[in-house]
């Protein structure tokens, strides 16, 4: 039951808030210029993609960076054949 009363307080603060804000609405005389958008677009489209880059470049150098760590350190040698002759007995 309590629940239910602060959740209509609250849902009744809001909209009171939000009718004060619709009703003292005032114009803004302001202008953006139509190419606006596009200047954006070519400012944030590198930087999205550098960003992007950048993360890519350090998730991969740390993963590098842990398997090294983590790797065997024994030395696998590839077995050979009985017949084929040891290159190092010469």
């Amino acid at each position: 039951m309590a629940t239910d009363m602060k959740f209509i307080k609250d849902f009744l603060k809001t909209s009171l808030f939000s009718c004060f804000l619709l009703l003292s609405i005032c114009p803004a005389h302001a202008y953006i210029d139509p190419n606006t958008g596009s200047l954006l677009l070519q400012i944030l489209t590198p930087i999205v993609g550098i960003v992007i880059f950048t993360w890519k470049f350090i998730v991969a150098y740390v993963n590098k960076a842990i398997s090294k760590l983590f790797r065997n350190k024994k030395i696998r040698h590839i077995a050979r054949p009985p017949h084929l002759p040891d290159p190092s007995d010469n």
